[in-house]
């Protein structure tokens, strides 16, 4: 699992061909449901416009029985609610448990780490043994960089610390498939991303302008005191820092590309450069910026003195407030947070566990409830870490042409502002319909490489009450409207008693229907 494919950019191939998509095809989208064979038209399943264009609400999302606090805080914090978390959750409970995941490196996560190691050797070489590799070479440390990071997502216990991870990927973006970056990113990714996914967004700021992806995605390492370049100057108060209503002006741009002049690569073409500054490069002269002077004769300090302004500006903290909230609570978060979580960033010197924990124990995150849809990555994780399933030779290459498909390959974002994190952008008719046709292979046993284990999906439950049930609990660890509940026991008996028990044959054939179902509703696409 894991070992050997590649992520690949092409249409998926095991879930798009077969009988998935034409049935579906012929299917009649009427008000956002799908009518099933042997089953009534349900409501559960997410809205899909006619016109093929980006919807912003999910059919009933908003009118769902709201969650217990236990899964909204853990399927907010994961890529997915595994059976093994909420049993410890629910143990410990809902704060100690933020407390355990705010500390990540006292979690044990040896066994998923060792795998990492064994399977993804390449990200862990130097710089200078990345630029040694034939070009080959280079190639599989790329994709190995991708799917490394698609098995911590997926398989880690330290769940919330893979969510920031991603969440400063996104935030400090770099276009990984292209020229030197292919090897770049993977030292940006373990020098700068992740040992600071937890900590000071000062240091954060910090190692990313020296970080040579970064210095070569934003074209910094061009950038001489005869000829500056205000791309890296521009994206860094626009995206990085203070936002593009931080206030900064034209000028301001002029003088932090000033700032940086001399920040580059010890060596242009080395496919796995290091950081050096030049100081013939450099424009020692005075500069302001933001209304602060710059002195003349400073050398890297001007850059260095730059990033302190902006880590510390007034709109740094509400900027990052934002985003975060965005993240972990809707689309379009409440002001009394964003203020609240950007006081705490203010107070603590910009303490990302801090803002977290405020975020988190916040009467507006307990109160969002169905208010964040998952992107690709918490889907195919949701399903991966909360179905009983048996992965084998081939599942690898059916979950990463998935996520291909469904457009969030890790480090695959051209623009320097990151893959959206708002429902509009992925809850379109193509996405969902890649959702539905998954979730439909999989519950008929059709997805290569992927085993549906029906034995633990069905357990005991006999009847067409206790198989909804059952299954419901398995896979979507939420209370269902009565009204979806009798249409699914509706599916399941077909117009039979509802208490009388099924034969086996008929129980597993109706549970892998369930399966289809679920994984399609609004129950399971909300985060």
């Amino acid at each position: 699992m894991f070992a050997h494919g590649l992520l690949r950019s092409e249409t998926v191939q095991t879930v798009t061909q077969g009988r998935y998509m034409t049935t579906l095809t012929r299917r009649q989208f009427a008000h956002g449901a799908v009518a099933l064979t042997g089953a009534a038209t349900l409501s559960l399943l997410p809205q899909v416009s006619r016109a093929a264009q980006p919807i912003t609400t999910v059919s009933n999302s908003a009118s769902l029985p709201p969650p217990d606090p236990l899964f909204l805080l853990l399927s907010r914090t994961s890529f997915g609610i595994s059976e093994a978390d909420r049993a410890h959750a629910q143990a410990i409970g809902f704060e100690a448990y933020v407390e355990q995941q705010l500390n990540p490196e006292a979690i044990d996560d040896a066994e998923v780490e060792e795998y990492v190691v064994t399977h993804f050797p390449y990200i862990f070489l130097s710089a200078a043994e990345l630029a040694a590799l034939e070009d080959r070479a280079r190639s599989q440390a790329a994709r190995q960089l991708k799917l490394a990071t698609v098995y911590r997502r997926w398989f880690s216990r330290r769940q919330l610390y893979e969510v920031m991870a991603e969440f400063w990927t996104n935030h400090f973006n770099i276009f990984q498939d292209t020229g030197p970056l292919r090897l770049l990113k993977i030292v940006d990714d373990r020098e700068v991303i992740r040992p600071q996914a937890m900590g000071r967004f000062r240091d954060m700021l910090h190692a990313s302008a020296k970080s040579p992806a970064m210095l070569f995605y934003l074209d910094n390492f061009q950038n001489v005191k005869n000829g500056p370049n205000e791309n890296y100057s521009r994206e860094l108060m626009e995206l990085h820092s203070i936002g593009v209503e931080g206030g900064f002006s034209e000028d301001d741009v002029q003088e932090v590309a000033r700032c940086f002049t001399g920040w580059g690569l010890g060596r242009r073409d080395d496919a796995a450069g290091t950081f050096q500054f030049s100081p013939r490069r450099h424009d020692f002269g005075e500069k302001t910026v933001l209304g602060h002077t710059i002195p003349a004769e400073q050398g890297i300090e001007d850059g260095e003195q730059v990033l302190d302004i902006l880590a510390a500006h007034a709109t740094t903290g509400s900027f990052l407030a934002t985003k975060l909230c965005r993240r972990f609570v809707s689309d379009q978060p409440p002001d009394s947070l964003v203020e609240e979580v950007a006081a705490a960033y203010d107070t603590t010197d910009g303490d990302m566990r801090e803002m977290l924990r405020t975020l988190l124990l916040s009467d507006e995150f307990l109160d969002s409830s169905d208010a964040k849809f998952k992107r690709p990555m918490e889907f195919v994780g949701a399903v991966l870490r909360g179905a009983p399933l048996e992965l084998g030779h081939g599942a690898e290459r059916t979950l990463t042409d998935l996520i291909a498909a469904l457009g969030q390959i890790p480090f695959h974002w051209a623009p320097p502002n990151g893959y959206p994190d708002v429902m509009e952008y992925w809850a379109t008719t193509n996405g969902l319909l890649f959702r539905w046709n998954f979730s439909l292979a999989l519950g008929e046993g059709e997805t290569r490489g992927i085993r549906l284990d029906l034995a633990a999906l069905v357990g005991d439950a006999g009847t067409p009450e206790q198989l909804v049930d059952h299954v419901a609990e398995s896979l979507l660890r939420r209370p269902l409207t009565t009204e979806d509940r009798d249409d699914l026991i509706a599916y399941v008996s077909e117009g039979g008693a509802v208490d009388t028990p099924l034969s086996n044959a008929v129980r597993q054939a109706k549970a892998r229907g369930l399966v289809g179902l679920m994984l399609s509703s609004a129950y399971f696409q909300m985060r």
